[in-house]
């Protein structure tokens, strides 16, 4: 499912959508056994048109079995089970990504291939992502609703992008909120002022009502959408910033796992998805890797 740019601040391209999609809905044969779905950027303005808050459907990713099935129906041989599980670890649940992803799949040859080039870094991802899809009902590249939206909460909110910027190379399952707390601030505390909270919370609250995120309030933690993260990397194009928080996340983790000793078990098992992921990025700067080196001795 593709969203429709409804909230384009260009009058001439609002004007040409809409014209566009009323002329769609009026050929009664398109739709003449099924609905239309329209969708949007945001919960509130979702809510804004939807009588029944019920009614109004939020953004999730395809289970792992779906994507799968999605990947060996378009791939058949090409895709072996470990390829196909990487591809669904690393793509995310996203069809349109998956689409395009196996599209390309057919030029590298293999699945094993074209995750080993995707993998390697994040040029890249974002090469193969902003090439157009090769199936005819996919107009643009994968990424390009996603810039819009981060665009758009850039001008909305510097500091709720700040909060993005700050879980780009935290793994995204499971983001603990204490964790990016300190991250963002560089002070570990366990009782923070109450202001600093209720800003916090409308940060979060802000991704969430973009889809960015979805808070688990009884984990007290959130989950970010693996495309999103991905798409965000890519995004942020200045690669000092990059440099800057992969070796804030690294300080911050090094901090939290000194000693490789028995007893810190229960730490490390919580921090480890997140070591894994700033891991596979070498920092440049010299203060950065040495933390860097002394994390995976001791995660090791």
């Amino acid at each position: 499912m593709e969203r429709l740019g409804l909230e384009s601040k260009s009058t001439g391209g609002h004007r040409q959508l809409m014209v566009t999609l009323t002329k769609w809905l009026s050929d009664g044969s398109k739709v003449k056994h099924g609905s239309v779905i329209f969708t949007c950027r945001r919960k509130d303005v979702a809510f804004s048109v939807v009588k029944n808050r019920k009614k109004a459907i939020g953004v999730e990713e395809l289970s792992r079995e779906n994507c799968l099935e999605i990947l060996h129906d378009h791939l058949g041989n090409l895709c072996d089970e470990e390829s196909a599980e990487g591809l669904v670890k690393n793509l995310g649940g996203v069809p349109s990504i998956l689409l395009q992803a196996a599209n390309k799949i057919h030029e590298f040859g293999s699945a094993k291939r074209y995750l080993a080039f995707y993998t390697a870094n994040d040029d890249n991802r974002g090469r193969l992502l902003r090439q157009r899809r090769g199936i005819s009902q996919y107009l643009s590249s994968s990424p390009i609703p996603w810039e819009e939206d981060f665009q758009a909460l850039f001008e909305e909110d510097f500091h709720a992008i700040a909060l993005l910027k700050s879980l780009m190379y935290l793994n995204s399952d499971s983001i603990s909120k204490p964790l990016v707390r300190e991250l963002k601030s560089g002070v570990e505390s366990t009782k923070w002022p109450l202001e600093e909270d209720l800003e916090f919370a409308q940060h979060v609250a802000l991704l969430e009502n973009y889809f960015f995120v979805r808070s688990r309030v009884e984990q007290d933690d959130f989950f970010l959408h693996r495309a999103v993260q991905t798409c965000f990397r890519i995004w942020v194009t200045d690669t000092s910033v990059h440099e800057f928080t992969h070796g804030q996340t690294v300080r911050m983790l090094h901090s939290k796992f000194r000693e490789a000793e028995f007893c810190e078990w229960p730490i490390c098992r919580i921090l480890l998805p997140h070591i894994e992921m700033v891991a596979i990025r070498r920092p440049q700067l010299r203060e950065n890797l040495q933390d860097w080196c002394s994390l995976l001795i001791n995660g090791a």
